[in-house]
């Protein structure tokens, strides 16, 4: 593992490259992008272990924080949407000058999902995308939080969620936010990987093949916790989940 920073002086973003292991080296290096602060800490092990799976696979692999997150630059209230599909973009030049692949392919959690999409569907930057849990629809998935939140024992201000700074702007960017409004993704494959079956995946399913974007939806439960209404953070330290991830991508060639 290699720590650094790049991107633009003011607004760099930290990440860690996974230099690929083994005698087979990828074609394609793959960017993993994180979820919303919120859910960074949740995530931050199966991320780092699917990286880690990548690279033993022989993947170039890059993870970041996004602006404003983690360990990037920026103070916690600056970050937006916008500047993160940015950063997004960032990243995959980054791995491609790190690695020297021709193709990337983005692996996105949650919120990292939704925005990877987005991009997809506004550059044509990506060769592969890898949706897993993704954001459908942000309004549900605001109200989700504030629920998780008054469930807590603490208080926490207005212009906060969960401990961390959620300005009306970023609340109302991600409330807005509709993935079955996507356009066309400039992507050879899309993949969904769910940890439980919703109305929702399907429709988003349906709805990327209506555009056009070749797609797979395959939902990969945990064995030990195969319980009805599993919490949210329990799935997001799945293991079962990046092995599908790194076995789909080897599958394509890449």
């Amino acid at each position: 593992m290699k720590p650094l920073h790049f991107g633009e002086p003011g607004k760099e973003l930290f990440g860690v490259y996974h230099r690929p292991k083994g005698r087979t080296i990828r074609s394609t290096a793959v960017v993993v992008c994180y979820p919303s602060p919120q859910e960074y800490m949740f995530a931050h092990w199966s991320l780092g272990k699917l990286s880690q799976l990548l690279a033993r696979q022989g993947f170039h692999v890059l993870r970041f924080d996004y602006y404003a997150t983690g360990d990037s630059e920026g103070a916690s209230s600056e970050g937006t949407l916008d500047q993160w599909r940015e950063d997004i973009k960032t990243a995959i030049t980054e791995l491609k000058d790190l690695s020297g692949a021709s193709k990337v392919a983005a692996v996105g959690m949650r919120l990292g999902a939704s925005l990877a999409a987005e991009v997809s569907a506004t550059a044509n930057v990506l060769a592969d995308l890898v949706l897993w849990d993704p954001i459908v629809r942000g309004a549900p998935y605001v109200s989700e939080l504030y629920e998780v939140q008054r469930s807590q024992t603490f208080e926490s201000p207005d212009d906060e969620l969960l401990g961390f700074p959620f300005p009306a702007a970023l609340r109302q960017a991600t409330e807005r936010l509709n993935l079955l409004e996507l356009g066309p993704c400039r992507v050879d494959r899309a993949r969904l990987f769910v940890s439980e079956a919703r109305p929702e995946y399907e429709s988003l399913r349906a709805h990327l093949a209506e555009q056009g974007t070749k797609v797979d939806l395959e939902v990969v439960s945990e064995a030990a916790t195969q319980t009805k209404g599993r919490k949210l953070d329990e799935s997001m330290l799945a293991q079962a989940i990046p092995q599908a991830i790194a076995a789909a991508l080897v599958s394509r060639g890449a």
